[in-house]
């Protein structure tokens, strides 16, 4: 299953913010170009399975270029999350 690519936010998006103000009278506009990402409080049911994986990941370092394992770990993660995910490249 592909997930879809949102690059440009819109108020039907879990976690978009109003951009339209965005730029105008000085104010921060740094976190409208990431309004189509996910939030913080979008992971807070998931900190348990995050600090596991991030251990996991600590764990076993790997050298520039060779991160295997992790590599693998994130594809597999993705996948278990819909994602599609092409494996290989670069290698």
């Amino acid at each position: 299953m592909n997930a879809p690519v949102n690059n440009a936010p819109d108020n039907s998006t879990p976690g978009s913010v109003d951009t339209s103000s965005a730029g105008t009278s000085g104010s921060d506009t740094s976190s409208a170009s990431y309004a189509c990402f996910c939030q913080l409080g979008d992971l807070l049911g998931a900190s348990d399975f995050l600090r596991q994986t991030r251990h996991q990941i600590h764990r076993n370092p790997e050298l520039s270029f060779k991160e295997f394992a992790t590599s693998e770990l994130v594809a597999t993660r993705l996948e278990e999350w819909g994602w599609a995910v092409t494996r290989n490249v670069g290698v």
